[in-house]
């Protein structure tokens, strides 16, 4: 007899490590893959595209703006050598992204044949002293050690 509960003590623990490798094959099989990691987001280029164009009270259309962050988009006056000046006349705010057929209204007034700079700002985590409105206009975005920025006309 003791050979007999042997046998079936040996049937049993076979049974029992067959049925749990079983129970773990299939469960593996059944388990679905966790999905591969994204890739990291790609750091957006600052980025500016404006055309000549007549002002529509006294108001500037910039077609596109791609910013990386926070930040502005300044509109500047042209010394006589026709480079950009520190003289912003209108500005927008804007979040990160890309941004179309984005609306300035300028100060002062314009006439037609100027040269105007358009030029994307960083954001200042505080404001100047004593500045208003512009005051949390920081420096350019750069890319590759340039100020980005574009000149155009009026019409």
């Amino acid at each position: 007899m003791p050979t007999r509960a042997k046998s079936i003590m040996s049937l049993m623990i076979a049974t029992v490590a067959g049925a749990t490798y079983a129970g773990s094959a299939l469960a593996q099989t059944q388990t679905p893959a966790p999905a591969p990691a994204p890739a990291p987001a790609q750091a957006q280029s600052p980025s500016i595209d404006v055309s000549n164009q007549k002002l529509t009270n006294n108001t500037v259309t910039v077609n596109d703006v791609n910013l990386p962050t926070r930040g502005y988009i300044a509109i500047h006056t042209t010394n006589a050598n026709g480079e950009m000046t520190n003289r912003i006349i209108g500005y927008a705010p804007l979040r990160a992204g890309d941004h179309k057929s984005v609306k300035v209204h300028l100060t002062g007034n314009h006439k037609a044949g100027e040269t105007l700079w358009v030029a994307v700002h960083q954001r200042r985590p505080r404001p100047l002293m004593g500045a208003r409105g512009k005051g949390r206009i920081g420096d350019p975005f750069m890319q590759m050690g340039v100020p980005v920025d574009k000149s155009f006309q009026t019409l």
